[in-house]
Parts: structure tokens; sequence; C-alpha cells
């Protein structure tokens, strides 16, 4: 993941970290060097040590005792300042560099996803791509932290283990032997324990939500059932699991510092009895026992901080090779790797022809446009072609899955046809996509509303420095939705709730269509946009979609007759093609299908017939036409 430039950087301050474990031995041979010049020589009268030798060496002459202490215990404190500043030093540069991979991961990921086709979205879910950027940006932050905690113990374990071996080549080794096989033991004892119990531990957390799901998102099913006390019991009994699984994880993780703390009293007995087998005094062996009991204490919360460093990335692996894969499918030039053909959405695109401004003037027209989802084995669209024509009002309609909604998606140029082509007047609009982007207003039925005010959610996704309240009260009285902002406290100012949950079904919409406005578009593009409605308010978003009829080109897919009713022309789909088209009453006289679906959902929904001619031909559409329904 890591670019030349970002690798040399990582090798130096892997290098800094390997001085820190430097500075770390040489902080206890300051100290226990400070600690053995306490003690004088009887014979020469100097104090033992090499700090008392470098200091009265300094100085010029033997130190007194008050003065040792002093001098000698200001050295030892500096020092300490001065190793545990590079230290913190030492790991904040790496964090800091790896959090900076992390963000450019993350916003290259972003990026990437900004950018690609359409379809992907289609497939995987417009709130999966977030999620997806959330889960790596966290589990890369857990592991870079778990890498930095693992580097820096590891570096002072090594200086400490090569300062002992320096002051007792034979007890260090000694020591090893009995701390490695104390940890390979607890390790390979442990890793089987906490397989298995991580197992446990999923399925016991999956029934916890599946049992808080269900109940509460089926809740009117469970109190009409008086299925209460079993949902009680289940998820008491799911979440009591849940937690005697944590209490025995916790449990096992204190046992590698239990353990390595009963290792280091057996050292210290064991380093103890060692000197007496040799015939040394105790007050001959006390700086070795010194030195070896502090590194011991130093050692094991290291340790420990290792132990858990390693058992993070060994637990998150799988993760994090998913997660790794998601790079390299989606943005692979972040991990080095060349991007894929069709990556970016904008690659085919090209400067507008001399003398063409990007703005619809005639018409847009189809020609034998088709075209397949990734994967699928038939075409969701077929051999369209039609001409829009500036100022019209056209609608599309026909039984779910006959291509509709995939029909907008091309004539708004987020899917590219597999054959034929688009064009608006006569620039084809695959190759100059923002420029044709630039002359569509989009009103769905599920349009998103942001908790902010009433100019952020119209001027959506401008600066609020740029945004242009003037137009923002155009776009307002377009939509026939001015009147009620001006009755809301602070007018443009007004919060909203997430979702829009504070105005009417009809403001909500009106604002959306309002927000389509702000750039003046030529083009109003329309997604089923009243079927959540109520009939009294989608006959007055109807309304105010109609006052817009001839000032602005509208193409509009709508489940309910009232909606299209008055368009100037109305394609009908059937089987992913065009069965007819005509105005409203033409098609009403000359096509059984439609007219059908007229009797079936007249006054409801286009969408709702379920008529024995129909039904049967819905199901086959769906079933043909899966990629669209998801």
């Amino acid at each position: 993941m890591l670019e030349t430039r970002r690798k040399v950087t990582f090798v130096l301050l892997c290098g800094t970290l390997v001085f820190s474990g430097v500075l770390e031995m040489g902080g206890m041979m300051v100290l226990f060097g400070f600690v053995a010049g306490l003690n004088v020589d009887a014979a020469t009268g100097r104090r033992h040590g090499h700090l008392a030798h470098a200091l009265e060496k300094a100085v010029g002459h033997t130190l007194a005792p008050l003065d040792f202490v002093l001098l000698g215990g200001a050295v030892v404190l500096a020092f300490m300042a001065f190793k545990n500043l590079q230290s913190t030093a030492a790991r904040f540069a790496i964090s800091r560099m790896l959090m900076k991979v992390n963000q450019r991961i993350s916003e290259g990921l972003y990026r990437a996803y900004m950018l690609a086709p359409y379809e992907l979205f289609v497939q995987s879910g417009f709130g999966a791509p977030s999620k997806e950027i959330g889960k790596i940006f966290n589990l890369f932050n857990a592991c870079f932290s778990a890498t930095v905690q693992l580097l820096a113990d590891s570096s002072i374990l090594l200086m400490v283990w090569v300062l002992l071996l320096f002051v007792d080549p034979q007890l260090t080794l000694l020591s090893t032997s009995l701390f490695a096989a104390v940890g390979i033991g607890l390790y390979w004892g442990l890793q089987r324990v906490l397989g298995r119990m991580g197992e446990q531990q999923d399925d016991a957390d999956k029934r916890v939500n599946q049992f808080l799901n269900e109940g509460m998102q089926g809740v009117v099913e469970v109190r009409l059932r008086g299925s209460r006390n079993y949902y009680f019991q289940s998820y008491g009994a799911a979440l009591g699991r849940t937690a005697v699984l944590r209490r025995r994880k916790a449990a096992m993780a204190r046992l590698p510092r239990s353990a390595n703390e009963l290792a280091l009293g057996a050292l210290i007995v064991g380093a103890t009895l060692y000197v007496t087998l040799r015939h040394e005094t105790v007050a001959a062996a006390l700086p070795t026992l010194g030195v070896f009991g502090f590194a011991g204490i130093r050692m094991n919360g290291v340790m420990s901080r290792v132990n858990v460093a390693a058992q993070i990335l060994k637990r998150k692996l799988t993760q994090f090779e998913d997660a790794y894969q998601v790079l390299v499918d989606v943005a692979p030039h972040i991990v080095g790797r060349p991007t894929k053909a069709g990556d970016d959405y904008l690659k085919d695109e090209q400067p507008l022809p001399e003398g063409v401004d990007g703005r619809m003037h005639e018409a847009l027209t189809l020609r034998g446009v088709s075209f397949t989802y990734p994967g699928a084995m038939k075409s969701v669209v077929r051999d369209v072609t039609m001409t829009i024509r500036r100022g019209e009002f056209i609608s599309v309609c026909g039984p779910s899955g006959s291509g509709k909604s995939t029909l907008l998606l091309l004539i708004m140029g987020l899917v590219k046809p597999n054959k034929g082509e688009i064009v608006c007047d006569q620039w084809p609009i695959s190759r100059h996509i923002q420029a044709w982007h630039s002359n569509i207003g989009y009103v769905s039925q599920a349009s998103l509303i942001v908790g902010r005010s009433i100019r952020d959610n119209v001027a959506f996704g401008v600066d609020p420095l740029d945004v242009d309240d003037a137009k923002v009260w155009r776009a307002l009285e377009l939509a026939s939705a001015a009147e009620f902002v001006r009755e809301l406290p602070g007018q443009l100012d007004a919060g909203l709730h997430d979702g829009g949950l504070n105005l009417s079904g009809g403001q909500r919409q009106r604002l959306i269509i309002a927000r389509a406005l702000y750039d003046d578009p030529e083009v109003l593009i329309l997604d089923e946009a009243t079927a959540a409605l109520d009939n009294i308010t989608e006959r007055d978003v109807t309304e105010a979609i109609t006052k817009l009829s001839g000032r602005k080109t509208i193409i509009c897919v709508a489940h309910r007759l009232s909606t299209i009713r008055h368009s100037d022309r109305i394609y009908f789909l059937r089987h992913w093609r065009i069965q007819a088209q005509g105005s409203y009453d033409e098609l009403l006289e000359n096509d059984e299908d439609f007219a059908e679906m007229v009797r079936a959902g007249e006054g409801t929904s286009l969408l709702g017939s379920r008529s024995d001619r129909f039904g049967a031909r819905e199901v086959e559409a769906r079933l043909d036409d899966a990629e669209e329904d998801t």
C-alpha cells in the first residue's frame, strides 16, 4: 500500500523505533549505574559504576555522596526524559504516516466509488459503498495502530535482551528459554480455545441481533400474536450467552500477563539460586540481579502489549484481506495495480464540438438502444428508438420489470448502451456526459433530504459560500414550494430533520423538485416521483409538475395514470421494448394491453394490476428482469 517515497520513510521511521529500543537499553544502564555509584570502593575510595566514573572524570575530583546523588540523579532524569520524548516522537511519527496512508486509501476509495460505473451501485446497493469505506477506514486504523505497537515494543524487547546478553549471557539464555517456553505454550494452548470461543461469540452475537431485529421490526405481529415472552426470553438467553463468552475471553486475555509474572518470579528465584551455585556473594551479584529484575518487570508489560497487538492483527487478518480485495477491485491504483478498463465513467469524455454549448436546443434521440447489466443473460432494454423534442412532456409506463427505470438511466447517461446510441441534437451524450448532465434535473420518490436548512437542501451539493438565494427562491416558485417555505420560521434557514420528517409528503416532494430546478436544467426527469404520496398530495404535486410543461422538457415514469394523463406522448413498454406510443387517448383506444391496465388500475397504480392476463406476464417479467428489480 506504500508508494516508493513512503516505503523509504517507513523504513527510516522503523529505524527510529530501533533507536528507541537502544535508548531503553541505555536508560537501564544509566539507572543501574546510578545505583552502583552509591557504593564506594573501600580500598581506592572511588565509586563503582561507569556513570560515577564518567561524572568524576568530568568534574575532575571524587564526588561527595550528596553531590553524586544530585548530579547523578539529574543525569538519570534528563536521560529518562529524553528517552521518553524520543520514543513518543518516534511512535507519533510512524502513526502519523500510517494514518495519512489510511486517509489516502479512504479518499482514493471514495473517489473511485464516485467515479465508478453506475452499475456498481445498482448491484451492491447505494448504501454499501459508504459502509465499506467506513469499515475499511476503521479496520486499517486498528491494524496500523497494532502494527506500530508491535514494532515499537518488539524493538524494546530486542534491545533489552541484547543488554541482558552483555550483562550475563548464560543467565539471559536460560531466562529466554523459560519465557519462550511459557509464551509458546500459552500461544498454542490459547489459540484453539480462543478460536472456538470466537466462533461461539459470532454465533451468539448473530442470535442477539436476530431476536433484537425481529422483535423491533415485527413489533406489530409480535403484539398481535402475543409473542412478547418468547422474544423476551430468547433475547435474554442470547444476551446472557454473549456475556458469559465475553467474561471468559477477558479471563483468557489475562492469562499471558499472569503467566509472565509467574515466570518472572521463577526467574528471580532461579537467578538467585544460579548466583549461589556459582559461589558468588549476594552483594556482588546484586547489580546483576537488579538489572534482570528491573528488565523482567519492564519486559512483562511490553510482552503483554506485543501479545495483544499480535492477537489483534491475527484476528483481523481475514477482514484485512477482504478489505484489500475491495481495494484491488474498486480502486486498484491505491495498491499499485493497473486501473481496469471501465473503472471511470468519465474515461470517454471529450471536449464539445466547436459551436456546441452543451444545452439541448432541439431533441434527444435514442437509436436502436439496447442494454444488458454486467453478468446478466438477457437485455433489460431492447432496440428502443424514440425522439423527445425540446419542451415536450413525455411519459413512460408499463408493467414492473419492463425496463422503465433502466431506460431512464440510459437517458440520463448513468449507464451506457451496449448497442445503439443516444444523441442530444447532433452530439452523443456518452462522449460529453458532463455537458449532458448539466441539462438534467432529477426527481425520484426516494430522493435524499439531509438534516440541514431549506437552502442547503435546494442547493444540494453546492458549496454554502456559492449558494445563490435568488436561484433558490426561483426554484421554489417553479416547484410551487415557495408559499409553504415563507411560512416556516427562518424561511430558507429553517432546519430540516434527516429525511425531512418535519415536512409533509407533498412538501418534501416539492422541495426535491425545487432542488432539481435550482440550476435551471433543460430536462426534468421524474422517476415515480408521486408513487409514495396519497391521492390529494399526488394531485397537488402533479399540478406543480404540469405547470412546468412547455417550459421544461419533462420525462416521467409514473405509477399513477393521473400523473401521465396530460403527457404529450406516452411510451408503453412491454418485454423490455416499446410496444406502443401515442397520447393517453390514442393508447387507450389502440392498445388493448394499455387499456386493460387502465381498467385494472385507474385511480390507483399502473403496477397494481393483477388481472389474469397481466398477472402471469408480470411474473415472467420479474423473473427475467431480476437485475432491475434489485
